[in-house]
């Protein structure tokens, strides 16, 4: 044992390998505005109302890329249900 009074170093813990500033909750947001952007544009209106500045900054673009991806979804299921009407058999 040292003489001298220096705490233990902690354990790592498990979110040190995470990106800094990246939260679960950004992590989620961005992936379902991909998947499903009803639920990353609820989670990109929370983000916008964090006190934290980098939240606020991943809610913009979260909020974004679920109203794009939104639109593309309602485009293409609008662009599949035209074509498979006035598709003619042979």
């Amino acid at each position: 044992m040292s003489s001298t009074d220096e705490p233990a170093p902690t354990p790592p813990r498990a979110t040190d390998g995470a990106l800094p500033g990246m939260s679960r909750l950004i992590v989620a947001g961005y992936i379902l505005a991909l998947v499903m952007p009803v639920f990353g544009l609820v989670v990109g209106v929370v983000l916008l109302n964090r006190p934290d500045k980098l939240e606020i900054k991943h809610g913009i673009w979260i909020t974004a890329v679920s109203i794009v991806a939104g639109f593309v979804f309602f485009l293409a299921l609008i662009l599949n249900a035209h074509g498979a009407g006035s598709e003619t058999g042979s």
